[in-house]
This record gives structure tokens, sequence and C-alpha cells, in this order.
């Protein structure tokens, strides 16, 4: 049977549609963030972690994942696998791969020296399927 909960699952789905985050929720309620993510797990409120190695044809280092191509391409994986995603950050990741394809541009990742610009290969590159398979959504159907 288990302990009873110490906080209402009413509770956190109301302070978590107000906009408050997990550690703000627990705080707020005076629980930690793990009970918290419980709640929304069981609200099925939690997004399960989309991994994005797939899209990466690099093993991107830690110091450079937080780079401004690693990022947007990130933001468009997740976009192309869930169609989810905040939509300031999607925006702002097609603006900048439409940027690149405007250019003939793609991007290459050194671990030396982090993401560069290349001349795209001829189906376009990385970012434009990228972004052409984040604009579609994710699949759907059997």
């Amino acid at each position: 049977m288990g302990r009873p909960r110490t906080v209402s699952d009413a509770d956190v789905l109301r302070l978590s549609e107000s906009g408050l985050g997990a550690l703000e929720i627990a705080e707020a309620l005076g629980t930690s963030r793990p009970t918290v993510y419980r709640a929304l797990r069981r609200l099925q409120r939690v997004r399960a972690y989309v991994r994005h190695d797939d899209v990466f044809p690099w093993q991107v280092l830690p110091e450079h994942s937080h780079e401004i191509p690693a990022k947007h391409i990130r933001v468009l994986s997740l976009a192309a696998k869930t169609g989810g995603g905040d939509v300031a950050y999607f925006k702002s990741a097609v603006r900048w791969a439409d940027c690149l394809i405007a250019m003939n541009a793609d991007i290459d990742y050194d671990p030396a020296t982090g993401f560069r610009e290349i001349p795209a290969s001829a189906d376009g590159g990385l970012i434009k399927r990228l972004r052409d398979a984040a604009l579609n959504g994710p699949p759907t159907g059997p």
C-alpha cells in the first residue's frame, strides 16, 4: 500500500498550469522536487526525455553542447519527433536554419574547435533535412 501522499495531485496540477516549474512547486508546497515529478508523471504532465543522438552525426563534447547550433539542432529535433517544444525557441531555430539554407550552408562539428559553417551538400545538408522534418512535425498514423 505504501505511505500516504504528502502533496495533492490537484495542488501540483494547479501550480503547474499556472506556469511554475517543479522546483518552484516543491518550494510552494513544502516538499521535494522528486515528489513533484512523481505527481507530474502520475498526471502525465512530464514529457518523456527525447534523445537527439540520432540527429547529431557527431559526438558533441559537453563544453560545446550549449553552443547556439547545438541548441537549435535539439529544438528542431524535438519538434520533428514530438511536434512539441517552446514556440519562441522553435521560431528562433527555424529562422537560424532558414538563414543557413539561404546561404547554401550547413553545420559541421570538430571536437577541437566546436561548430562551424560549411557549404551545404547537394541535398541541402543536415540543417535543411532537420528543418523540413521539424516543420512537418512528427510522423502520424500506423
